[in-house]
């Protein structure tokens, strides 16, 4: 610290009672400003906070905030040489006059790359939406949905139409109270926000409007308002500087005429039934309310969580929800996978809960039912299908439910009823069949029904003159027994962990998304070995091909294909 008071003295600095270092930067022909200078208790890991009087400057900067604080860098990425603190105060200073240099009004533009920053200033309430941020301007719909419990605040959402709100509240289990208009306009390009400080009128928003909107959409604006009575909410979207960073969406409610103007507005009109539009020409220097936008739309979403919007028109049907297919759903969901199909007979009990994507408040839930109400509420972009019997059942009912899908997984832990449904499923639908082994030793994936050729489940299987039929895959050797019970064979188990489920899960997904996205086209058998001391210390034995990985080797290969097997033989040329 000695060091950084060296400096700050040699640059003329003073240091106040408050441990505020008081001095000015110097910003050539735009003039010496005055600012002040803080060194945060973690300096010089971190960087001296400079502060301006905003009345000071003859102009708006950008990168200066409300509270004068200059924005000399952002709040990551930028990595501080801690070991020279000297360097560290010239590098903030140098910093914070090149901020300042934008008095030339050289980089207005950046006002528009901060826009929410300065409109969330004063904003006075929040509004939820899941409307389009992009498309012709429109009428929309503004629901009031009902909060329950301690907390009665009604939350008011945005939403594309009536149906598309209903279904949103019944996701997080709230009614819709009654359901407005409003109005979206499509901005054609952005604009520089107001300041912190300044208000916005009436009049100020419809010559947004008329500048940056479509002459169209003034036009039906326009027409709408002659049909509305203040106040009532307009939606923008604004397109960002950057193409790629999507838009910003923002709302305003134009509030009605009071006092004097009310008594001039409303002559010749019953109390309410004053057109908005005839309304207006009294309030246009009367101040909107801003409001904050919470989005939730699939395209900001999905991009802010790393997702993509090529999925959301995919369908993949689980088939099984349990620990490993329980945690594919909600990986698939994240990825931006627009619908969900599983197919699950059984509760969740207390036995699954440790491994199991559901909580201890589903037990005696069916799965699948479990999982789309939790789906729901994490991922508003989701739409989820449930069947709570056999998959027998199923595709004997509706086989479209499984193989009208764009993919299938499969994660039952039953090799004979995965048997089957190899059979059945054949080349008609591309599939993963997923699975762990037992106490950490590794797990697999199986794609199949990606390429037209051969390479199935059941090629995976052999049979051993001693042990039977066994899969040729498996790290531990035939013959071996790792079903636990606590309560007779109804009640046994394979023992894994939570871990091992998710990443057989997180491996699935990844898959799964490649496929649905055509990067991946072959049929392909993915396996990883893990570190198991459990497995060893149990007295179990690895096969030949699980003494052939070593412990964390994750392999890729097709040799596992078999000439003869009677899955897909015919297409053996």
């Amino acid at each position: 610290m000695d060091e950084a008071h060296a400096k700050l003295n040699a640059l003329d600095f003073e240091l106040g009672d408050n441990g505020t270092w008081s001095g000015a930067v110097d910003c050539d022909e735009y003039g010496v400003f005055p600012v002040e200078l803080r060194l945060p208790e973690d300096f010089p890991g971190a960087l001296p906070e400079i502060v301006i009087d905003r009345s000071d400057l003859p102009r708006r900067v950008p990168h200066v905030e409300r509270s004068g604080k200059i924005c000399v860098a952002p709040a990551t990425g930028v990595l501080i040489d801690a070991a020279n603190p000297r360097g560290v105060i010239a590098e903030t200073l140098a910093r914070a006059r090149d901020v300042l240099k934008g008095l030339s009004g050289a980089n207005d533009d950046d006002f528009k790359k901060e826009f929410l920053a300065y409109w969330e200033v004063g904003a006075k309430g929040i509004l939820w939406s899941i409307c389009k941020a992009s498309g012709h301007s429109r009428v929309i719909k503004q629901a009031s949905i009902a909060r329950t419990g301690r907390d009665k605040e009604t939350i008011l959402l945005l939403a594309d139409n009536s149906s598309e709100a209903q279904t949103w509240a019944s996701k997080i289990g709230r009614p819709v109270a009654k359901q407005e208009e409003a109005f979206f306009v499509e901005l054609q390009s952005g604009f520089i926000p107001p300041d912190f400080d300044e208000k916005l009128s009436t009049a100020d928003v419809i010559e947004i409007i008329r500048r940056h909107a479509a002459s169209q959409s003034e036009s039906e604006l326009k027409a709408w308002l002659a049909g509305r009575h203040l106040p009532t909410t307009i939606v923008m979207s604004i397109p960002l500087e950057d193409p790629n960073a999507g838009r910003v969406m923002i709302a305003v409610r134009l509030e009605q005429a009071v006092g004097e103007l009310a008594r001039r507005a409303h002559k010749g009109f019953r109390a309410g039934h004053v057109p908005a539009d005839l309304e207006m020409r009294f309030t246009r220097d009367v101040p909107v309310t801003k409001f904050h936008i919470e989005r939730f739309d699939s395209d900001y979403l999905l991009t802010r969580g790393g997702a993509t919007g090529r999925l959301l028109a995919k369908t993949v049907a689980l088939v099984g929800c349990g620990s490993v297919n329980s945690h594919v759903a909600e990986h698939l969901a994240s990825l931006g996978v627009g619908r969900l199909r599983i197919v699950e007979p059984e509760v969740l009990t207390s036995g699954n809960v440790h491994r199991h994507a559901l909580g201890a408040s589903y037990v005696g839930i069916n799965k699948a039912i479990g999982m789309k109400a939790q789906l729901g509420l994490r991922f508003p972009h989701i739409q989820v299908e449930c069947r709570e019997e056999k998959v027998e059942d199923v595709t004997k009912k509706n086989q479209d439910f499984v193989m009208g899908a764009d993919l299938v997984v499969i994660a039952l832990g039953d090799e004979n009823l995965e048997l089957r449904l190899n059979d059945l499923l054949d080349r008609r639908v591309p599939r993963l069949h997923v699975w762990v082994e037992p106490l950490g030793v590794g797990g697999h994936l199986l794609a199949t029904g990606v390429a037209s050729g051969t390479g199935c489940y059941r090629c995976l299987f052999d049979v051993d003159p001693s042990y039977g039929i066994f899969n040729k895959s498996a790290f531990a050797a035939p013959g071996q027994h790792f079903q636990r019970t606590f309560s007779g064979c109804a009640g046994s188990f394979t023992p894994f962990a939570s871990v091992d489920a998710d990443q057989a899960a997180v491996e699935a997904a990844r898959h799964a998304a490649s496929i649905l996205m055509k990067a991946e086209t072959e049929n392909v058998l993915i396996s990883w070995r893990g570190s198991a001391p459990d497995f060893a210390q149990a007295g179990f034995l690895l096969s030949t091909r699980g003494k052939a990985f070593q412990e964390g080797e994750r392999r890729r290969e097709n040799r596992f294909v078999r000439s003869d097997c009677p899955s897909c033989h015919n297409v053996i040329t």
